[in-house]
């Protein structure tokens, strides 16, 4: 049993490190991820960039509201992308993290955004 446990931590352990290093690669920001990020920081919140989960990397986490906010650019309006998006939406609804979906991230989108979901 002891075997098993330490196998399995290994393994857990394994592919988080992994998926920190695939968000690492992934830091290279958008235009659109930077204007969010300076968006985000000029306010009084918590949250978290590039935040791995299991075999995911979210763009922006508030912990506090178990809240995801991905950023998407034109390479989401793929079918075969919107499918893995999908996929992902529902791995973190299981989890109990909303995720919310933002395309062409304008100032005024973001502040609605804080507005609706991060001020209360």
């Amino acid at each position: 049993m002891k075997k098993f446990l330490r196998e399995d931590a290994v393994s857990y352990h394994h592919r988080l490190a992994t998926v920190k290093r695939e968000c690492k690669m992934l830091s290279i920001s958008t235009a659109m991820e930077k204007l969010t990020w300076l968006f985000l920081r000029s306010k009084p919140i918590v949250f978290k960039y590039q935040q791995p989960f299991n075999n995911y990397c979210a763009d922006f986490y508030f912990p506090n509201k178990n809240l995801i906010l991905e950023v998407d650019g034109a390479s989401h309006r793929n079918p075969t992308r919107k499918e893995k998006d999908r996929n992902r939406d529902n791995f973190f609804a299981f989890a109990g993290i909303k995720t919310i979906r933002l395309d062409n991230v304008s100032l005024t989108a973001l502040e609605n955004f804080y507005l609706e979901h991060l001020s209360k």
